[in-house]
């Protein structure tokens, strides 16, 4: 069992020198942590346990090396580099939600004894999701600008983008004349672009003139700052049953 272990041991600590996805220097630590922690166990079922655990881990490097046998094929199959790398990323998706559960967390946090516990994994491939708030919002009283009331003027811009962006009056200055706001938007070369730009930042400016606390930014950051409550409150809920849990089962 003693020579099994330490097989196991240092067959996870070469495992970890291929990983292109994971933290390599954060995998080595976790794993000198488990055997360290498991080095007191005496019950031989758990000694079991955690070899096993061990062993399916290496277990699912070889799923990935399959995986990536199969994805080379399919690769000499698609014509298009595009797709290539588009069938690539979704192939690595799949081996990381289906194969990395038994690896380490993408990330995590540190209590006051500065030891790592696991917390929720995010895959490499799947993009954040950013909170929209547009379904919640009351546009009623957001400002229209009257092209009458407004002063535009092209300029030259500058800054970075080759000597085109000093020669050529593609920068908007607008006015509104009722109110003397004024707003210059230059963050393309495109002169169209700019213009509606411009008008999008006036409304703004307007809105939060005009409608104050009820304006469209003013709401979005209401509704923020309630999400993040809601969502403080959901953790530190979970926080808690996990204390209790711990404290029922002498885990602590």
């Amino acid at each position: 069992m003693r020579i099994a272990i330490l097989k196991l041991y240092k067959d996870l600590l070469r495992y970890g020198e291929q990983l292109r996805f994971t933290d390599k220097k954060y995998y080595r630590k976790k794993i000198r942590e488990e055997f360290r922690q498991n080095k007191t166990l005496t019950e031989l079922a758990d000694i079991d346990f955690q070899l096993k655990k061990g062993l399916m881990l290496l277990k699912n490097r070889r799923v990935t090396f399959k995986m990536n046998i199969y994805a080379n094929a399919l690769f000499s199959c698609v014509p298009s580099i595009l797709s290539k790398r588009s069938l690539f990323y979704n192939v690595f998706q799949c081996i990381d939600e289906k194969i990395l559960p038994f690896h380490i967390p993408s990330y995590c946090n540190r209590d006051k004894k500065s030891r790592f516990h696991h917390t929720q994994r995010i895959s490499s491939y799947n993009q954040i999701r950013l909170k929209s708030f547009k379904r919640y919002l009351d546009y009623s009283k957001v400002p229209t600008i009257d092209e009458n009331e407004l002063e535009e003027k092209f300029v030259k811009g500058s800054g970075p983008g080759g000597q085109a962006t000093n020669k050529t009056n593609n920068a908007v200055t607008l006015k509104h004349k009722p109110t003397g706001i004024v707003v210059k938007c230059h963050e393309t070369r495109s002169l169209w672009i700019n213009q509606k730009r411009a008008r999008e930042i006036m409304i703004t400016k307007l809105d939060n003139l005009l409608n104050g606390d009820q304006s469209i930014e003013s709401q979005e950051r209401v509704l923020s700052k309630k999400m993040l409550i809601k969502k403080q409150q959901r953790q530190k809920k979970l926080s808690d049953l996990k204390k209790s849990f711990k404290e029922r089962e002498g885990l602590v």
